[in-house]
Parts: C-alpha cells; structure tokens; sequence
C-alpha cells in the first residue's frame, strides 16, 4: 500500500508519495509576493505524483497530514483535505508534527547534537520545539520571541533548523546554538519525513486536530 503525505504549515504546498518502492515528492512555493496556493495545489499534486508512481488512490493506505504548529489557514486546509480523503478512501490517516518533520534529517545529519526546529509564527515569534540527539523531545511546540529563544536555547549545543522571518534577531542564545545557513535545504520540511513519521505514526481516532499553539488574530481578546 502507498502512502501520501502532505504540509501546508508554511507558505509551501508539500506533497509527497511513497509508492513502497520509490518517495517522490515536491515543494510547491507561492510566487515572489503571492499568496499561498494551498487550496489548489495540494490534492492536484497528490493526483501528479500518485500517477508518475503508478498508483492510484485505491492503493493508499495511510494518509499522513502535517498537524502544525504553523499558519493557521494552512492548517485548517490540511486538516479538512485529509478529512475528506479519509471518507472517500478508507485509508488510515495519521497526523504528522510538522517541526518533527523539519528535525527529522538534521538530527541525522548534526552529528548527535540536539536540534531545535523552528517554523515562523509572526508576530514577531517563531513556533519552536527541541530533540535530544536520540530523537527525545526536549520541548515545544511552543511559540517564543527573540529573548524566551535565547533561554531555552542557552545551555546546549544546539542545531537550529528552520527559516528564521527577516528581523528576528536572537541574542546570547545563539552564542551558544549553531545556526544553519539560510540556504541549507534542513531549513525546509522534506516530503521523505513526512512519509517516515505517517508510515510510523498511529492513526487518529477521528478528524485531524491541528496543533495551533495559541489562538489566531481573530480570536484574540480585544479584536
């Protein structure tokens, strides 16, 4: 059975297909200054990618989705995309921790060092959670500013992977982490990851649940 995964937590429609034998995936960027295409690239990048692996969705067995934390339309695409195609498939769906997603291959990568993967939230935060080099999670998801970064980043040799918003500066935090290069592609959430943790993941007992962190602008107190 095949499985497909997919991730809108960021500005990118990840799609991704494990047909078994061969992963093929793809990160569909918006154009410079547009807006995110999620709601008309994600099952059309499902259907190209099951066709070039030869597959159709009757040999889908487990739909992985990324849960978030990240944009919160985002989420809610995903979360009702893997809904739907659970009722019209039968296939298990599991949801995946986008920032595991994103630590996965760093962790394999940094030389047994802790990685902290981070995912811009806005308002000047990022949404944040940490591994110990043996896949343990150390903390998060949370969302942190600049200074609450720093505190939690203090003490370890970390690995920060993610794309860190222009403007966000951390301060003595990163004395002590190693920051990846902005074009390193483990700043980037890898369609492989997401199959990995959906093909290992249990499945949920009903509709994904998107992990938010905190409350979008609309449903804070005072607007």
């Amino acid at each position: 059975m095949s499985t497909v995964a997919f991730d809108t937590s960021t500005t990118a429609t990840i799609v991704a297909v494990d047909s078994g034998e061969t992963i093929r995936w793809r990160r569909l960027e918006p154009p410079a200054g547009g807006r995110p295409g999620h709601s008309a690239q994600l099952l059309e990048g499902l259907e190209s990618l099951l066709s070039e692996c030869g597959s159709t969705w009757n040999e889908v067995g487990t739909i992985g989705v990324g849960a978030g934390p990240g944009t919160f339309t985002g989420l809610r695409i995903s979360a009702a995309t893997a809904e739907g195609l659970r009722r019209a498939t039968g296939a298990r769906v599991v949801a995946v921790d986008s920032l595991e997603a994103l630590a996965l291959p760093a962790l394999r990568a940094c030389g047994g060092r802790p990685v902290c993967a981070v995912i811009d939230a806005r308002r000047g935060e990022l949404f944040a959670a940490g591994w110990a080099a043996d896949g343990d999670r150390i903390f998060g998801p949370v969302a942190l500013g600049p200074e609450a970064l720093d505190e939690v980043l203090a003490g370890r040799p970390w690995v920060v992977a993610g794309v860190i918003p222009e403007g966000f500066a951390p301060g003595a935090g990163s004395d002590v982490a190693d920051w990846l290069e902005p074009a390193d592609p483990l700043n980037l959430i890898a369609g492989e990851a997401l199959c990995e943790l959906a093909s290992r993941g249990p499945a949920t007992t009903g509709p994904v649940v998107p992990e938010y962190v905190r409350a979008p602008d609309a449903e804070r107190p005072g607007r």
